[in-house]
């Protein structure tokens, strides 16, 4: 939780009035005991608790929760006041790591993939555990750790362009740079965490901000007809030399883009003018 949503919780708890519901104790992500007018009960949040960095991690970061106003619906639903306006618990909950709910949304995927809260205890096969469809989540995380790596970890946004890669901050960022290059006429780069090249596979994506989504990224590299530097133990990623050259990245595809018009130094120049300006590069550890 940041530092200015732990503020607006205390202030939100100060300011509730006395007959509201608020929030008397802390169980565990997915329950919380809520008292009203003198009467307890529990509240239950739909989800999978994180447990990767153990329960008291979580209670720790779960105190200023106490005492805060709640309004409780159907279906465990419940919000609580952060910066003045309800929020949902369980989004709360999610987008801080400490809460997996049954369909990962952009803000699970991304907490997951960050490793923020309880993910941060996770190994690094992790996303992948809970992300893949039908390749092994080791032959994937073997992949991404050669290929989007940031400190020994899978990062979800980052690019190669020209063969150099570069490591956002956010989603948002990575963003940014993705228009960038489309902008300039580029397509040679590739994205996220499996690296799909753009050129050869963006038909895949519904838009360069669905190609960040880190399950879309997998999903689409697992359906790729072969992946880049592995070869798949399962029967069906085997192809023949002559099916792999079709719609995958040859040896000589660096070669070949260094023959183009337009040059790599030329790309890498304008698009460091760019981050400079727009964008913000991870420049120091964030694990």
């Amino acid at each position: 939780m940041t530092r200015r949503a732990i503020v607006a919780l205390v202030l939100a708890g100060a300011c509730s009035s006395a007959g509201a519901a608020v929030i008397d104790a802390v169980i565990s992500p997915t329950r919380f005991v809520v008292e009203e007018r003198g009467a307890r009960s529990v509240l239950e949040i739909p989800g999978t608790p994180v447990y990767a960095c153990g329960l008291q991690r979580f209670l720790t970061w779960a105190q200023p929760l106490k005492g805060q106003s709640v309004a409780t619906g159907a279906g465990g639903f419940a919000s609580v006041l952060v910066d003045g306006t309800p929020e949902s618990l369980q989004a709360l909950l999610v987008s801080n790591g400490w809460l997996q709910p049954a369909v990962l949304d952009d803000d699970a995927q991304a907490a997951l993939t960050e490793r923020r809260g309880g993910w941060a205890c996770a190994s690094a096969q992790a996303p992948f555990e809970v992300m893949h469809t039908s390749v092994d989540a080791k032959i994937l995380a073997g992949v991404v750790l050669n290929e989007s790596a940031y400190n020994g970890r899978a990062w979800p946004w980052t690019l190669n362009v020209a063969g150099r890669g570069f490591f956002f901050r956010t989603r948002d960022d990575a963003y940014k740079a993705i228009r960038f290059l489309i902008s300039d006429g580029r397509c040679d780069f590739d994205v996220g965490l499996m690296q799909v090249n753009w050129c050869y596979h963006r038909q895949r994506f519904a838009s360069p901000w669905d190609a960040l989504s880190p399950a879309t990224n997998i999903h689409v590299a697992e359906d790729m007809r072969c992946m880049p530097r592995v070869r798949c133990s399962v029967r069906r990623c085997r192809r023949s030399r002559r099916q792999r050259s079709n719609g995958c990245r040859s040896p000589n595809f660096a070669r070949s883009i260094a023959r183009r018009k337009h040059r790599p130094m030329r790309l890498l120049q304008s698009l460091r003018s760019l981050l400079r300006s727009a964008v913000s590069v991870m420049r120091s550890p964030r694990f």
